[in-house]
């Protein structure tokens, strides 16, 4: 049974003899052929060995992820294996593939919304001319134009409603004004890049734009920096490291684009000035302590791409006043929304299912009854059960 119904194998072994050995054979050869059988992941199994490298199984092709056990950081790397194949780092993978799914078919519709777009301005400038070519000329001083001369003047009205659809687009999306900084034209006194990772913020300015290119906010890369009211983040970061922004108390206003897919422990603890913040559809996770001590934080909206929420994720967030839970979300960790003493209203997008325990690994569990009063709903998370764990389980 626990061969069948583990995530994962891991085969210990001093050297190659000992995997020609029968019963140790016996079983990693099962478990290769629920692999083959697609019942298991392709690279839930790993070899960890104190000899010479392994890297292969009898009986399978290409090589397999081996762990030298004499090796400074081998523990790390098998605890990592192991937690790389639980239940819940599957449902991160799953959410994380269909964030990504959803943001290239968002990517494809702008697409098309700007064909189609395009294709109706022709027409229209197609139509415009012909009714201007056909008009009266006794009350029309465009038909005196010839036209090739009605046709630049309609290139022109195209053009500027053009130029003011721009602005308006760099306004949300300050990126894509041609003279953002990218990381072949920036200021290098403000930041440390290596690579494509910002790892420290060293300017003093009030306004901060993240140059194109970068791909990941290092650990405490803007940590305490007391003087940043705006930081504006373009679509290509993908991760936030734990404790970006920590302490960025004048931190006011944060602009964002779906992209990011992972936001770090405490990537926004005690920004006490931040009332306002969107969080892009393409997160699936709002870790521990993400937005604790956000006091001015009064309305929250979670997208339907998050799939759990940890512990202490909103912890003394004093204001906090209106939540929805989405229909993604199947966890909430433990004082979630402790400290939320404004709490009044949570809705919960999907009310069955719910189970809350003391424990971490939901161990004597029991029901909760979600209903449709979202005050009650508020009691229960930043009272009734605001130091348990929260879970639910589809029927």
């Amino acid at each position: 049974y626990a061969l069948y119904s583990s995530e994962c194998m891991l085969v210990v072994c001093h050297d190659e003899a000992y995997l020609q050995t029968k019963w140790v054979k016996n079983e990693y050869s099962r478990f290769l052929k629920l692999v083959k059988d697609d019942e298991k992941q392709t690279d839930s199994i790993a070899i960890a060995f104190t000899d010479k490298p392994i890297e292969k199984l009898p009986g399978r092709d290409g090589k397999i992820q081996g762990i030298d056990l004499n090796k400074l950081g081998a523990l790390g790397k098998v605890v990592d294996f192991v937690d790389g194949h639980t239940p819940a780092a599957k449902a991160k993978r799953a959410a994380e593939a269909a964030a990504k799914a959803r943001a290239a078919q968002e990517q494809q519709r702008q697409f098309e919304e700007q064909r189609k777009a395009l294709e109706e301005q022709q027409r229209l400038i197609a139509e415009q001319l012909e009714k201007m070519k056909n008009a009266p000329t006794q009350t029309s001083p465009s038909a005196e134009l010839s036209d090739d001369e009605l046709f630049e003047k309609m290139e022109r009205i195209r053009a500027e409603k053009e130029r003011r659809k721009k602005e308006e687009e760099i306004k949300s999306k300050p990126w894509l004004a041609p003279d953002y900084p990218t990381l072949k034209h920036f200021n290098k006194s403000d930041f440390e890049i290596v690579g494509t990772e910002l790892k420290k913020y060293r300017g003093n300015s009030s306004d901060c734009k993240i140059p194109i290119g970068i791909t990941s906010i290092g650990k405490w890369a803007f940590a305490k920096c007391k003087n940043l009211t705006s930081i504006i983040i373009p679509n290509n970061v993908i991760t936030i490291c734990e404790y970006a922004f920590s302490g960025c108390t004048k931190l006011t206003s944060v602009i964002s684009d779906n992209g990011i897919v992972n936001i770090g422990w405490g990537a926004f603890d005690g920004c006490k000035n931040l009332a306002n913040i969107i969080i892009p559809n393409s997160v699936t996770s709002i870790s521990r302590n993400m937005f604790s001590a956000c006091t001015s934080l009064v309305n929250l909206s979670i997208p339907n791409s998050v799939v759990s929420i940890g512990d202490n994720a909103f912890y003394h967030c004093a204001n906090l006043k209106n939540v929805t839970i989405p229909d993604s979300v199947t966890s909430i960790g433990s004082d979630a929304f402790g400290g939320c003493s404004k709490l009044e209203s949570v809705t919960f997008k999907n009310t069955n299912g719910w189970k809350v325990s003391e424990n971490s690994d939901m161990s004597n569990a029991t029901d909760v009854t979600i209903t449709d009063d979202p005050t009650q709903n508020a009691d229960f998370l930043k009272s009734t059960y605001r130091n348990y764990y929260w879970h639910r389980y589809d029927n």
